[in-house]
């Protein structure tokens, strides 16, 4: 997961930034993150209880094969 995020108004603000960071594939397009999970991680991840309104802030799980299974970060 990242440490934080930003905002641009606009793509061209985003390239004064980060366009040297682009490889040769270019931008890849995400989908929105599923409900209850993170915006800052292309896999589906979230906050363990956030779905039930009880949020165990620092701990996390991850969708595998349909389940949500416990997730350590490294």
């Amino acid at each position: 997961m990242c440490s934080y995020d930003s905002w641009y108004p606009d793509l061209k603000s985003a390239l004064e930034d980060w366009g040297n960071e682009i490889d040769s594939e270019g931008w890849h397009i995400i989908d929105d993150p599923l409900p209850n999970c993170q915006d800052d991680c292309i896999q589906p991840i979230r906050v363990k209880g956030r779905d039930k309104n009880n949020p165990q802030w620092g701990r996390y799980e991850i969708l595998k094969d349909g389940v949500w299974i416990e997730y350590v970060i490294s």
